[in-house]
């Protein structure tokens, strides 16, 4: 599918006491909580407080459906305009460059920063113990001790959310007809869609994502599995499908509407 442009269940706490290391440098924030893993009916959200009552400041951690990225978000009190800007993640001892988008979670008077990595290069770090964050509007070092327990702790909720969507290949035997897309998925999209940041910055890419669809042919959540590295398209990708896209539900092997999961791709191209 491509787009294109002429230029012109309830919050649970993750199993096991997390204790902070005394490690920590100086400057490094200190979550001032445990991990908290959200069990919720359509993703799955790991989340830690570091800041106060006063300026409330969250690290969190969603995987996509089929697990193949990891989005890593910070949500401090503020106002944002949206922005898309390069980045460099330290995890552990290791630099990853990376596009961050700012954006603003009005309804909560949140600034949000998010970067969308390869779920095999975070898992690789699982073990770090700080996570510095660079670009910019953000620049802090966070202490994040007892990863390996909230990965685990994720993966397990996936295991449960691919059960309860039906996601991948070995769910597909529950599905006797698949729900189709009404309009179809490529007529979704137009031109007008094109993130301007990406037009004036000459960016093009491809996203993978899947969506999920609840039995009434409502899209539940959409997330991204195969990033772009370009922030803005990512986003944009998921929001035109979430807001746009309806369809008649799959049928289970019993005839019934059921939950399904989709995967496709999105193709953003500048046409000269």
């Amino acid at each position: 599918m491509g787009v294109g442009i002429r230029k012109g269940r309830s919050a649970l706490e993750a199993a096991g006491a997390f204790v902070l290391s005394t490690s920590a440098a100086a400057d490094t924030l200190v979550p001032v909580g445990p991990w908290r893993v959200d069990y919720d009916m359509a993703q799955c959200v790991a989340m830690r407080e570091y800041g106060t009552d006063e300026k409330p400041l969250a690290l969190m951690l969603k995987p996509s459906p089929s697990g193949g990225v990891m989005r890593i978000l910070v949500a401090r009190k503020g106002s944002a305009e949206v922005d898309q800007k390069p980045a460099i993640l330290t995890l552990g001892s290791e630099q990853r460059r990376a596009n961050q988008l700012e954006f603003a979670d009005a309804k909560n008077h949140f600034h949000v920063f998010s970067v969308n990595l390869p779920m095999a290069d975070f898992k690789a770090h699982a073990q770090m113990t700080e996570l510095k964050w660079r670009g910019g509007a953000m620049n802090a070092s966070f202490a994040v001790t007892d990863l390996p327990g909230v990965v685990f702790e994720l993966d397990k909720c996936l295991a449960d959310l691919q059960d309860f969507w039906n996601v991948g290949e070995q769910f597909k035997s529950r599905i006797s007809k698949e729900g189709v897309s009404t309009p179809p998925l490529n007529q979704l999209f137009s031109g007008a869609d094109y993130p301007g940041i990406s037009i004036r910055s000459n960016e093009q890419g491809s996203v993978g994502l899947t969506f999920l669809v609840d039995e009434k042919g409502a899209i539940a959540d959409c997330s991204i599995d195969d990033t772009s590295g370009i922030p803005a398209l990512d986003t944009m990708s998921c929001y035109v499908i979430s807001r746009r896209a309806h369809f008649s539900p799959a049928l289970g092997v019993d005839g019934k509407p059921t939950r399904s999961a989709y995967s496709r791709r999105i193709n953003w191209r500048i046409a000269s």
